[in-house]
């Protein structure tokens, strides 16, 4: 376990740009590496981070050598670009031998500034090649990417039943509006690209019109394959950072909300709500590598093989661009709702914001 204090000590130690956002509860930590935002942390020196942070984080001489060698998995929540298959795939017939992430895209070289104390803001511009989809063309795409991060309200606070639902729950939220334009001319779709790093051990759960199965992106890898089942209005994934897979669901079905509840003792535990405009009018570009032409997925879930760490990562796309003539400009608010406390409280919280019928366990 590693704290908000240690985390924030040793970033200082490295001469690594960082801002902090004091949140109704707690704090998060936001990096110009990679353009991370770290947290929420509960508080500054007893309890973890409610995401997933490298355990680099937690040793001065581990982060040095993760810098030294321009690693990018720092963790937490981050903005890259879509679609996958076109900016880090140079082969689709054999995509894992030919996947490289480009590094103008993460690290990255991210500013951070404040606007007053109550807003961070990160900026980038970046110029990246497209390899699969779409037109050939030998120069590279240029964007620039406009974030803005502040403290929200408990969307809990004006239901009726409030008082009960947060008897002995705390809340930490905030927004993220994430601006993607492309500069240069040329033809292909982008679009901002949303992943949260989760801590293994717990279910995510993704509200559905109907139920439909998921898209296999990553074939999995292991016993139990995404050990997914259907509940009343839902799908359900187990994330144990242990077997790899990734699955997308088609945004004609979704709501934009996407959960994620973990337990951290018998009693007790933590909620995560990702709430992002899906828009089934929306051209959503990623496509799995053995399914040209499929498009139509916004939110995707990832379970790590505990290769690059035990984690797993609740992802969703936003609105696409295109050089000109085309639209230049997309802009997408995301939200991060989370909770800690009981878990029979938790499961009440997602029920009214996911209106979806989870048994309380």
């Amino acid at each position: 376990m590693f704290t908000f204090k240690q985390v924030r000590q040793n970033l200082t130690g490295a001469g690594l740009g960082h801002g902090i956002l004091e949140l109704e509860n707690g704090y998060i930590i936001v990096t110009e590496r990679g353009g991370r935002i770290l947290g929420p942390f509960r508080d500054e020196d007893e309890t973890p981070s409610l995401n997933w942070l490298n355990p680099v984080l937690a040793d001065s001489a581990a982060l040095d050598l993760f810098l030294a060698r321009n690693d990018w998995n720092l963790g937490g929540d981050r903005i890259w670009l879509a679609p996958e298959i076109h900016y880090m795939f140079r082969d689709r017939a054999n995509p894992e031998a030919s996947y490289l992430l480009p590094p103008e895209m993460d690290p990255g070289t991210w500013q951070l500034s404040a606007e007053g104390s109550a807003v961070l803001k990160l900026e980038q511009n970046m110029a990246l090649g497209a390899y699969v989809t779409g037109p050939v063309n030998p120069l590279p795409r240029e964007f620039k990417v406009s974030r803005t991060i502040s403290s929200i309200p408990d969307p809990l606070r004006l239901f009726p039943q409030y008082n009960e639902l947060r008897q002995e729950v705390s809340f930490a939220g905030y927004r993220q509006t994430v601006e993607l334009s492309q500069t240069s001319e040329g033809d292909g779709l982008s679009a901002a690209w949303s992943l949260i790093q989760l801590n293994s051990g717990g279910e995510v759960y993704v509200p559905l019109v109907r139920p439909v199965q998921p898209t296999l992106y990553i074939l999995p890898d292991g016993p139990g394959d995404t050990h997914l089942a259907f509940g009343e209005g839902y799908s359900k994934l187990k994330i144990d950072g242990k077997h790899c897979y990734k699955v997308g669901f088609n945004s004609g079905y979704l709501t934009g909300r996407v959960a994620y509840l973990n337990r951290e003792d018998a009693q007790n535990g933590y909620l995560l709500i990702r709430s992002y405009f899906n828009n089934p009018s929306e051209e959503y570009i990623e496509e799995p590598s053995h399914l040209p032409g499929y498009r139509g997925d916004s939110a995707f879930i990832y379970n790590d093989s505990g290769e690059l760490g035990a984690f797993g990562e609740l992802e969703c796309q936003g609105g696409t661009v295109e050089g000109a003539p085309g639209k230049q400009t997309a802009t997408d608010t995301l939200l991060l709702w989370a909770y800690w406390g009981p878990l029979s409280r938790l499961y009440r919280i997602a029920q009214q914001l996911l209106q979806i019928n989870i048994e309380v366990r």
